[in-house]
């Protein structure tokens, strides 16, 4: 995805919505590895995407690296429970993260549990 690359060495842009655009879990591979390298984006919508397990994965592995991105906008994707244990795990070591909207994924009732332990 063309816009990750041109994010990982923008400083100015701080907000970034991409919403309703099909991405799917290569465009949130791209975007993962271009939050590790960003320190300027605050906040990342990317609600009604067709992002996985691995995609949301991949996300959730990039937040243990960022500490700048404050709100994190994944609802209404299709992570299933693994997408959720992964970003649980990450919440735990990322205090930078004040929001993570997860609400209308699908998932598995455990999967919540999980969340709700961390």
């Amino acid at each position: 995805i063309g816009i990750a690359l041109a994010l990982q060495n923008n400083s100015t842009i701080t907000y970034i919505a991409l919403g309703n655009n099909e991405i799917t879990d290569e465009g949130a591979k791209s975007i993962a590895l271009m939050l590790e390298v960003n320190h300027s984006l605050k906040e990342l919508y990317l609600d009604n995407n067709l992002i996985c397990g691995r995609g949301a994965r991949a996300i959730a592995n990039s937040l243990k690296i960022n500490k700048t991105l404050l709100k994190l906008e994944l609802r209404a994707n299709d992570m299933h429970s693994i997408g959720h244990i992964c970003l649980a795990e990450a919440l735990a070591t990322n205090k930078s993260l004040m929001y993570c909207g997860i609400s209308t994924c699908k998932d598995d009732p455990n999967s919540s549990i999980y969340i709700i332990s961390y």
